[in-house]
């Protein structure tokens, strides 16, 4: 079964899309990929509290890169919006929330459907 066939059968399947990883191979990345994406997603907030936006944007670009290298385009497309958004704190801060959002449903779908029970 590939990772699209599993996602269809999920009904919020707009969270992961079909990678070029093999499915023994994404199921085993699935861990390291949750905790690389939660230890961003704190920098980021870090950064974004201390009022750095350049490092806001380069950790939102990492997220970014990540996610899509999964398939996780839910997330990707979240923090493309945060890596480009304008240097105005209400409005990022608006974008950073939706991309916590993105970050905790895509968390959430990957532990529910890829991690081995």
């Amino acid at each position: 079964m590939t990772i699209l066939e599993m996602t269809e059968k999920q009904p919020t399947n707009d969270v992961f899309i079909n990678t070029e990883l093999s499915e023994k191979s994404f199921l085993e990345l699935v861990p390291d990929f949750i905790l690389e994406i939660e230890e961003d997603l704190t920098s980021l907030l870090d950064y974004f509290h201390d009022k750095n936006l350049m490092e806001v944007r380069l950790t939102a670009h990492k997220i970014k890169g990540t996610a899509s290298s999964y398939g996780a385009m839910l997330l990707s497309d979240s923090a493309l919006e945060v890596q480009v958004a304008p240097d105005d704190l209400a409005e990022m801060s608006v974008l950073i929330k939706k991309m916590t959002a993105a970050t905790e449903t895509t968390i959430t779908f990957a532990k529910e459907n890829f991690l081995q029970k």
